[in-house]
């Protein structure tokens, strides 16, 4: 497999792989498996600006709990409640991963233009990271369910729901 950026090392991506699945089996902390993947992928070559990584849960106080890492600002950590989803519903109907699932979809790509809105709000607040091209993508046998991250110049933002 050949990279896709020069200054991306397939050795030190292997060694990310690696070091994910030896981290992932131990008991550390969400938090720092995020971090730590991310950090090593920016380090190995990958241009990442931002990523994040969000999954429903069955919890009495959240819906869903979410990281999102930032590069030279490291992961935060939040939680969308109960109450937060039923006082602003438009916020999961207005999003790429509501459209991923109620259409039933595995992949949709879309390009963003500066100049023209989008079609889904949260991709006009990632326009701030420069041009970007959006890539939501649903797949129902990923073990994590929502990931996402972006590049300079485009971005991939990658959603999966559980196993229906």
């Amino acid at each position: 497999m050949a990279p896709t950026n020069d200054n991306v090392s397939e050795i030190l991506i292997d060694k990310v792989a690696d070091w994910l699945m030896r981290t992932s089996l131990s008991d550390a902390p969400l938090e720092t498996i995020v971090k730590g993947f991310c950090e090593r992928l920016a380090a190995a070559g990958l241009p990442l600006m931002r990523v994040h990584l969000s999954f429903s849960m069955l919890h009495p106080l959240y819906d869903a709990l979410g990281f999102t890492w930032i590069r030279g600002k490291g992961v935060e950590v939040s939680g969308l409640r109960h109450e937060e989803l039923a006082l602003n519903p438009e916020r999961f109907l207005q999003s790429p991963y509501y459209y991923l699932l109620n259409n039933n979809l595995e992949h949709v790509r879309r390009r963003i233009y500066q100049d023209t809105p989008s079609e889904f709000p949260i991709f006009d607040d990632l326009k701030e990271m420069g041009p970007p091209t959006i890539w939501p993508s649903c797949s129902r046998s990923a073990p994590i369910p929502v990931t996402a991250w972006s590049v300079p110049g485009r971005r991939i933002v990658t959603a999966a729901s559980p196993t229906m």
